[in-house]
């Protein structure tokens, strides 16, 4: 009876089979085929398909603030160049995430802030209105037609800057805050317009318009106050200032007034003009 060998035969083919005498690597399915070698992804391109895209954006705006830090205590030529670098990266952003409305309106204000404070009047215009036309993103939206405003006012274009502040009550109403200092705004060149009653009132009525913002309303009333006293109209201007003071120190819903409050009332220019002897008005 022939001996049988407890070696498989294909066992003993492999000398014949891999003459190098290397055994080849065989992969998991058996089929004596070698098994790839992994694919090995660089780093970066991991990382950046890990990343979500709200990561990846808050990075991206990150990234540019930190640049624009880097201005700080910097002076002249490097300064602006530092300055500029920065503004270019915000604009950067802005294109990189069009998709992504609130980045991109951010991006397109800070980027205008920039170009504002280098005195780049046609890019920071540029950049405050692509945030203003992003209504879906209603604060850079309000804001950015603030700073639109606030150009065209320093520009002398007053009824365009007028109108300009309108655009913050049009299309963010729910931003309260760009709202009364938009209307604010709107009163203050009424006045520079010679229309100084419209723009009395106007000042004074936003108080009661928008009650949850106690400190513009003190320093909208302080104003009026001042020119009115300036105006001779002293009796009128003290009733309007002791109303205010009535009106903002007395406790709202079991609260007292603000350490905020207090002090803007503490600091009224009208209130400290009525203090003061004729001759030092």
């Amino acid at each position: 009876m022939p001996f049988l060998s407890p070696i498989p035969a294909c066992l003993l083919l492999l000398p014949f089979l891999f003459p190098s005498g290397t055994v080849a690597n065989v992969d998991g399915d058996g089929d004596g085929k070698p098994a790839p070698a992994p694919v090995q992804k660089p780093a970066d391109a991991t990382k950046d398909k890990d990343a979500s895209p709200a990561k990846k954006a808050a990075e991206a705006l990150g990234d540019a603030a930190k640049l624009k830090r880097t201005a700080a205590g910097k002076k002249d030529e490097e300064k602006l160049e530092i300055l500029t670098k920065a503004a270019s990266a915000y604009e950067q952003v802005a294109r990189d995430f069009v998709t992504d409305v609130e980045t991109a309106a951010e991006a397109n204000f800070r980027a205008g802030e920039i170009w504002r404070t280098v005195k780049r009047n046609e890019d920071a215009r540029r950049c405050f209105t692509g945030a203003a036309n992003c209504s879906a993103a209603p604060e850079w939206s309000a804001r950015g037609w603030l700073e639109l405003g606030h150009i065209s006012r320093r520009l002398r274009k007053l009824e365009e800057a007028f109108k300009t502040y309108g655009k913050v009550l049009e299309v963010a109403p729910q931003q309260r805050s760009q709202c009364v200092d938009a209307l604010t705004w709107q009163g203050r060149v009424l006045i520079d317009q010679k229309q100084e009653t419209e723009g009395q009132a106007l000042l004074l009525s936003i108080g009661a318009r928008f009650p949850d913002y106690p400190v513009d309303d003190i320093r909208n009333v302080d104003d009026v106050a001042v020119d009115w006293i300036r105006a001779g109209r002293v009796d009128e201007a003290t009733k309007l200032v002791l109303d205010c003071v009535d009106r903002h120190m007395r406790p709202a819903d079991g609260k007292e007034p603000s350490e905020a409050v207090r002090r803007a009332l503490d600091h009224m220019k009208a209130r400290e003009l009525l203090a003061a002897s004729p001759k030092e008005k």
